[in-house]
Order: structure tokens, then C-alpha cells, then sequence
């Protein structure tokens, strides 16, 4: 996984990486709603400290003439004026995925960091099973892609709404959630493991009682056929596993933590990983139009 895909994703898992199989039957079991919002302050680390940006999300559940009831996710990321002058960002992301089930049929991507540029569209079809990736990039050639997995292959911010239907009972017994992500042209394998539980400060939002869980992220099938078998990413994707023998792929060098709230919103509020230079966190500043009370709030 190149350096440029690794920060999209420590980026976006600021909004949470978490699932558990066959989490949702029916939308009143979805712990969101149409009209969430949220917004979450970036932070750079690098010797000096620094917020360098925000990321503004929104759900809305929507209607159309010929297709199933749909959500529709967007997500605007920028960089502070300040940071404009070092480098800045202006990203838009969009995902679609149907109401009843989540399976994805849509995503768009457009960014603008510096003087890097990248437009994504993906299309699905099978059920959510093949992938159809256009790939436009500053740097590299026009690429038209498809895969074929035998599960669901979800871009990042489906999984974030997928993945909030988290089983914590089966975590905690140490349980290992997987899943086949799409990003840019390629297919990445994360996993996600419970850690603990812990009462957090979240900067001027207040303290909470939240669900801490490590990430884990590499290629889907490079290298798979010659790794160590205590290394190897064998996924059954949208699954629930035991852990692999070597914890090391969730605490080695790529440290990626996710804190979401200790009740029925399961609301990623924090998250922190290292990144090519330093490192780089994210925090819940407001949020709106939640399903269910913050009760995990204790001051």
C-alpha cells in the first residue's frame, strides 16, 4: 500500500472502522439516522503540535424513481486557511449505499492536496461483490478497473456507517473484524480489535466513557501467498474471526487506534496514527441529529 493510500485511510478512519456480521436486518436496528452531522478537527503532529483542518459529514436517507431507498454520505476535508500555505486540502467524498441492507452502489472522490490531484468514481453491481473503478490520478495513468471478491467490497465511508453496527460481546471475547476496503485502484484488508474500555477526554466536547479498538491495514492479496501463516491476511470479509497469532499487525508499526462512545450511537469520537512524517489524530468538535442520547457522556 503506497504512502498516499495509507494517510486517506488513517484520515477517514477518523470517522470509525468497526462491523460485525449481519449487524443490521433492517434500518430501526442502524444506530444513525438521515440528517446526522458531524464535524471533526484534524491534528498534526510533527515535533510542534498543530489542528490543520476540519472534516464535515452528513448523512440523508433518500428517494428516487427506480431504485430502492438510499443513504447518501458526504464528506467535505479542509485545511485551515493558515495550512493553505503549506499544503493545502479540498476534498470531497460521496458514497451511496441502500437503506435496507448498506450494500454500496456509488462513490465519488475528488481531491486537491497541494499539488496532487485524484478523481475516483466506483460502481457496483453483483450484490455489492464486483467493483468497477475508475482511477484518474495527477501522477499516474487514466486506469478502469474491476474486481470480484466473494464478499461485499466497501469504500471507506460505507464502512464507517457498515462498521458502527459493532458487536462489542463479540469483541471483547476477542473476536477480530475484517473487511475488504477499496481504495483508489487498490483493495486493502483491515481488521480491527478490541482493546478496552476507557473514559476519555474528547478536547471541548467533554469527557466520555468510550470502546477503544486497534486497526490494522495492509494490501488484500499482495504477498499473501508467501507470508508467514502467523502474518497472513486470509479474509472471509464481513466476517467476525478469531484473533491471528501474531498481534503484531494490530500493534507493530503502524499504530491505529479508534475510540467510539460506550452506547447504542457507537459515534467515533477520536482516533490517532502515525503517518509518513509524525503523526495525525481527529476529534469529534460537534455533532447533530443523532440517533440516540450521548449517554456515554460523563461531564
Amino acid at each position: 500500500m503506497n504512502h498516499h493510500s495509507k494517510f486517506l485511510f488513517v484520515l477517514t478512519a477518523v470517522l470509525g472502522l468497526m462491523s460485525a456480521v449481519n449487524a443490521y436486518s433492517q434500518t430501526a436496528q442502524m444506530p444513525f439516522q438521515s440528517g446526522e452531522k458531524a464535524q471533526i478537527i484534524i491534528h498534526y503532529k510533527w515535533g510542534k503540535k498543530a489542528d490543520i483542518g476540519t472534516v464535515n459529514l452528513s448523512l440523508d436517507e433518500k428517494t428516487e424513481a427506480g431504485r430502492k431507498p438510499y443513504f447518501y454520505m458526504r464528506a467535505d476535508i479542509s485545511t485551515y486557511k493558515f495550512w493553505d500555505t503549506f499544503f493545502k486540502v479540498r476534498d470531497t467524498y460521496e458514497s451511496k449505499f441502500y437503506s435496507s441492507d448498506l450494500t454500496p452502489f456509488y462513490a465519488y472522490r475528488n481531491v486537491s492536496e497541494g499539488d496532487y490531484w485524484a478523481k475516483n468514481k466506483y460502481t457496483w453491481s453483483n450484490g455489492g461483490k464486483t467493483l468497477r473503478a475508475i482511477v484518474d490520478k495527477k501522477t499516474r495513468p487514466h486506469r478502469d478497473t474491476t474486481f470480484t471478491e466473494p464478499v461485499v467490497i466497501r469504500d471507506l465511508f460505507n464502512v464507517i456507517f457498515t462498521c458502527r453496527g459493532l458487536d462489542v460481546k463479540k469483541m471483547m471475547s476477542g473476536k477480530v473484524a475484517k473487511y475488504a476496503v477499496a481504495v483508489d485502484k487498490d483493495l486493502l484488508d483491515v481488521r480491527l480489535k478490541y482493546v478496552g474500555r476507557e473514559t476519555k477526554k474528547i478536547g471541548e466536547l467533554g469527557t466520555f466513557k468510550t470502546i477503544k479498538l486497534a486497526v490494522s491495514v495492509a494490501d488484500l492479496h499482495k504477498g499473501s501467498s508467501d507470508a508467514p501463516s502467523g502474518n497472513r491476511f486470509s479474509l472471509s470479509t464481513d466476517a467476525v474471526s478469531e484473533a491471528p497469532a501474531d498481534d503484531n499487525v494490530f500493534h507493530g508499526e503502524g499504530k491505529i487506534f479508534i475510540w467510539l462512545t460506550d452506547d447504542d450511537n457507537h459515534l467515533p469520537l477520536y482516533f490517532t496514527a502515525p503517518v509518513k512524517i509524525g503523526s495525525i489524530n481527529g476529534r469529534v468538535a460537534s455533532c447533530s441529529g443523532l440517533k440516540y442520547p450521548l449517554s456515554s457522556k460523563v461531564e
